[in-house]
């Protein structure tokens, strides 16, 4: 998977939604983020993102501000009902278990090698590396139009600048992309922002910012 990929369909795919939360956005961003963190090793070396990986319940609700188990089970089922998660719940003295749905269409589940250092683990590679049929926790959708697809799992697709918002050309992929920061926006932001997650949440409040006042200017 691409983290960037997966992050801007979400953002993309939640803004469509007719009940949009930050407590739902809250959810998905810590399981995304968790996934991320427990990425395992090919036999080649390569770091791949696992289908399967533990999360406790504990250190989930702390996340999202002591929220109470009936709402997380809320916030949880939206997810699953809409074909984005997939969960095995505590048990045995195990952790509870999450597998998020990629909105890349092109990635299929394999199983490492057992010779690899992560073992036979279910991981997520691209269609064309997967000997295996998917799982239950990976839905056929018919390709969409303006869908990203990860190759390899490195996003090094090129970007057609012109197609940017202030160069003049519509976003060919339909996504509202904001000003970047500018080096002295990032610096200040460093000083005042130490945590790098407070950080990242300030620096795109201050590119909707910028982006709003470049629309003024246009009027």
């Amino acid at each position: 998977m691409n983290f960037v990929t997966e992050f801007l369909n979400f953002m993309t795919w939640l803004r469509a939604r007719p009940r949009k939360t930050l407590a739902l956005l809250g959810l998905w961003v810590y399981l995304f983020i968790k996934n991320n963190a427990a990425a395992v090793q090919d036999e080649d070396g390569s770091w791949c993102w696992p289908v399967w990986f533990e999360v406790d319940n504990s250190s989930l609700r702390a996340f999202m501000d002591g929220m109470s188990s009936k709402r997380l089970w809320e916030l949880r089922q939206e997810l699953i009902r809409h074909s984005r998660l997939e969960y095995q719940k505590a048990s045995g003295g195990h952790p509870a278990r999450y597998a998020l749905v990629p909105f890349d269409t092109g990635l299929r589940q394999a199983r490492l090698c057992a010779a690899a250092p992560s073992g036979g683990v279910l991981v997520w590679k691209a269609s064309a590396e997967s000997r295996e049929n998917p799982a239950r926790t990976r839905p056929e959708h018919s390709p969409e139009q303006n869908r990203f697809s990860s190759d390899l799992e490195i996003n090094h697709k090129n970007i057609n600048i012109k197609a940017l918002p202030g160069y003049g050309g519509s976003n060919p992929n339909g996504f509202n992309i904001p000003p970047q920061l500018t080096a002295e926006e990032k610096q200040r932001l460093e000083v005042e922002y130490p945590d790098p997650v407070e950080r990242f949440w300030a620096g795109m409040a201050l590119r909707d910012q910028k982006a709003e006042e470049e629309q003024t200017w246009e009027y």
